[in-house]
């Protein structure tokens, strides 16, 4: 489990001035007291469409679930459906309709191809993504900081994850509001979802929960170094479970 109030440590490139900025990020997303309090959420999902997911078979290899549940600080997750439950676990996937269990959920992947996900594919896909997502940025400074700096509307990070870590990649790039200091949006490529998959994602709908900012709607965008593009590769967007509705 990673650390809920992490240290930050100057020898991984946390300046003074980083700090600073950081701990005003930090409470625009609702504070480290109820960071800490936070432990699971249940979602499920409205929308999940783009050239991403089109070209994955979404609707033909695989279909929407009932529900998932997200522990981010545990990095598990698990998706309910109508008569089974596969679970996303530190990079470990079950799943349990094929009573199928892979050690390395990456190792289901080709690489940079284009290949049709199965629900293995995607039990880990969604797992390492959301797990992620919501653990943002309150994960950042367990991580080397290789860049900081302001830009035209905010403040850039730019995060070097270790290789083993389960997420897009190890080099992502934060950029934070200077208004309201929320995660305006961040960069990554993701080889596991084929060649030139390189994103611009934008964290859209802020909806207060157990007092933290999530973002429900998740909108991908494709990009060219610093050009994004208008091809949308993901829209993603979520609501809260209501168990009764």
């Amino acid at each position: 489990m990673i650390p809920v109030k992490p240290k930050y440590k100057s020898e991984l490139g946390w300046s003074k001035d980083a700090i600073e900025v950081f701990e005003k990020i930090i409470l625009a997303h609702g504070g480290w007291d109820a960071w800490e309090k936070f432990e699971e959420i249940k979602l499920e999902f409205q929308t999940f469409s783009g050239f991403l997911p089109l070209v994955k078979g979404n609707h033909r290899k695989f279909h929407k679930s009932k529900y998932i549940t997200i522990r981010p600080k545990e990095l598990y997750l698990s998706i309910h459906h109508q008569d089974h439950v596969d679970v996303f676990d530190k990079g470990k996937i079950t799943y349990s309709k094929e009573k199928i269990f892979i050690e390395n959920g990456k190792n289901v992947f080709k690489g940079y191809t284009f290949e049709q996900w199965k629900a293995q594919h995607v039990i880990y896909f969604v797992g390492y993504a959301m797990t992620n997502y919501l653990s943002y940025p309150f994960i950042l400074p367990n991580f080397e900081l290789i860049e900081f700096s302001p830009f035209e509307h905010g403040y850039k990070y730019k995060i070097c994850f270790p290789k083993e870590y389960p997420n897009h990649c190890p080099v992502q790039t934060f950029f934070f509001s200077n208004k309201n200091f929320l995660l305006k949006k961040f960069y990554y490529v993701t080889p596991i979802g084929g060649p030139y998959i390189i994103a611009a994602h934008y964290p859209r709908n802020y909806t207060e929960y157990q007092g933290l900012q999530l973002g429900l709607t998740r909108h991908v965008l494709g990009r060219i170094r610093s050009v994004e593009l208008p091809i949308r590769g993901i829209l993603a967007e979520f609501s809260l479970y209501r168990h009764n509705s």
